[in-house]
């Protein structure tokens, strides 16, 4: 396991939070991926990033490859820069973290939905038209922010 992913779980731990989950911020060019939940699910019509829990033993790398894989269909190519995390309680009421990293597919193109009824790809102007927490908003900035270095990398 990622020593730095290890801090951050055992951060979280430290902070009494006792569910992790992880999210993508997947940039296709300077557009990110938003799902739209299903409008009877809890939050329902809000606009998310894929991901979802980190499952008893996995590694945050494998839960975010696993989830992106059962969300969207799709594989991921590369985990990026980390964009930080914030805390909610889920619907059970548990204290949860959300663990966020820029992210890119194999393929952008082929996007099968399991779980959302739609997929929206985004550029940053276009943000304030879709309904997202303002916790994704700020992670959303501050992918904005990071993915110009990252992109110049790869």
């Amino acid at each position: 396991m990622n020593s730095f992913h290890d801090t951050l779980i055992r951060g979280a731990l430290a902070d009494g939070v006792g569910r992790h989950v992880v999210a993508a911020v997947v940039m296709d060019a300077d557009r990110v991926l938003l799902l739209r939940r299903k409008k009877d699910d809890f939050l329902g019509e809000l606009y998310e990033l894929p991901g979802g829990a980190v499952e008893s033993g996995e590694s945050i790398d494998a839960a975010l490859r696993r989830e992106l894989e059962e969300e969207i269909g799709g594989e991921l190519a590369e985990i990026g820069d980390f964009v930080g995390s914030f805390d909610y309680r889920a619907k059970s009421g548990i204290l949860t973290r959300q663990f966020t990293f820029v992210a890119r597919l194999v393929s952008s193109s082929m996007i099968t939905l399991t779980e959302h009824d739609m997929f929206v790809w985004a550029a940053q102007e276009e943000l304030p038209q879709f309904n997202v927490s303002s916790e994704v908003r700020n992670q959303l900035r501050a992918a904005w922010g990071i993915s110009s270095n990252w992109r110049q990398k790869n």
